[in-house]
């Protein structure tokens, strides 16, 4: 493959600020061979860089690359389960690190990372951007400036840290990175082109990094209005990495989409099994209700509600809480006040979608359209987004 530094000057989009990780940056082991030619169930790359670094660290305490590497892997693990705890537990091991050597220029950038796990997306910018005033060619820290420009709306920043970033180093982080960027702008072909190249770039040795990035080229298909060839992508990244749990929820929706109730169910239900983001429960709740299961589908938004309202200090579930208030529990002043809280933390268009409809729905019409032109100007073509603003628009009322 020719690995081009492409160019995204004039293009746009949107992000999910996690993209793979080589485990080669905080020198991780190769993914669980070990434990396969023992006869044990193979670790998953995160669990067997923690092992790794545990090891070490139990084995030589004053070693500030052991503590690194543990808060990589921590923090890849949270990605791989969904679970955020992850992030507190690095954060402690990246203390431990900056500890043992104040002056580790690893830790400080890691800092940053692991700060946009936990969605503190202008701490982490901040972080970001006083380690680039002393290393401005540090092609990890610029990602991850990217990434916290993105959520905070900053999509002129995020291109030049992303363009500098591809100059750099050219590679599955940099590819993925402007794949978001494109998409978020509209340009769908080559968001869609980029992720291709960050796959083709992405050995068999990270087996999570491929479903994930699987997982990402099936929604950019969806996205498109191709749900075959969606489907086409998020069935390997089983297959690569078994029972991943953003692959069984992107094919629980494409199930229930296309109108196969009973098995959207079993694949919601697995997610969840798997991963419990609170989210899936409403696309379990729809294909209850599909199948005529009504008092189990509320039943699950009742769960989706308890779960999305412990972690919306976290921020992990507000846009999804601020619809489910807006249409499935109507609360129009609540869903405001969740989006005007989750607006004072980011500004990327999902939340600003999210804060116009909510201004809308209580009655601040003109705000929310204003709102939803800056929006568009982004250039966007979100599906949902889209949806909202004709249905601003034509109606002149709450879209939802």
């Amino acid at each position: 493959m020719t690995t081009r530094a492409p160019s995204f000057a004039g293009t746009c989009l949107l992000i999910a600020w996690l993209a793979p990780v080589a485990a080669s940056a905080t020198g991780a082991p190769a993914a669980g061979a070990s434990a396969e030619s023992a006869g044990q169930p193979a670790l998953s790359p995160a669990e067997t860089q923690i092992r790794a670094a545990q090891e070490r660290i139990a084995a030589r305490r004053a070693d500030s690359h052991a503590y690194l590497s543990l808060a990589a892997g921590l923090t890849r693990r949270a990605r791989e389960t969904g679970d955020g705890s992850y992030y507190d537990r690095a954060l402690e091991a990246l203390a431990e690190a900056r500890r043992v050597d104040p002056e580790s220029v690893e830790a400080a950038r890691t800092l940053a990372w692991v700060r946009m796990g936990r969605h503190e997306f202008a701490r982490a910018r901040t972080i970001a951007r006083r380690f680039a005033a002393a290393h401005p060619d540090d092609d990890w820290n610029l990602g991850t400036l990217g990434d916290a420009a993105m959520e905070l709306g900053r999509y002129d920043e995020a291109e030049e840290a992303f363009q500098r970033m591809v100059d750099l180093r050219p590679g599955p982080a940099a590819y993925t990175r402007a794949a978001y960027l494109r998409e978020t702008r509209g340009d769908l072909t080559g968001a869609l082109e980029l992720m291709q190249m960050s796959l083709q770039a992405t050995g068999a040795q990270d087996p999570e990094d491929r479903a994930w990035l699987l997982v990402q080229i099936g929604h950019l298909h969806e996205v498109m209005g191709e749900p075959a060839l969606a489907e086409s992508s998020h069935r390997p990244a089983l297959a690569a990495f078994p029972r991943y749990h953003y692959a069984l929820a992107a094919l629980a929706e494409l199930a229930l989409a296309a109108g196969r109730a009973l098995e959207a169910v079993d694949l919601a239900t697995e997610a969840i099994a798997t991963a419990p983001h609170a989210e899936r429960y409403l696309v379990l709740a729809d294909a209850l209700r599909a199948a005529g299961r009504e008092t189990e589908a509320h039943d699950a938004e009742d769960r989706f509600e308890t779960a999305a309202l412990a972690d919306t200090w976290k921020a992990n579930e507000n846009h999804d809480l601020v619809l489910f208030y807006l249409d499935r529990r109507p609360d129009p002043p609540r869903a405001l006040e969740i989006a005007r809280r989750e607006a004072r933390m980011r500004r990327d268009v999902q939340t600003l979608d999210r804060l116009a409809c909510a201004r809308l729905r209580t009655g601040d019409v003109a705000a929310a359209r204003r709102l939803m032109r800056r929006i568009l100007k982004v250039g966007t073509r979100d599906p949902l987004i889209l949806r909202h603003a004709q249905e601003m628009e034509a109606r002149g009322r709450p879209p939802l």
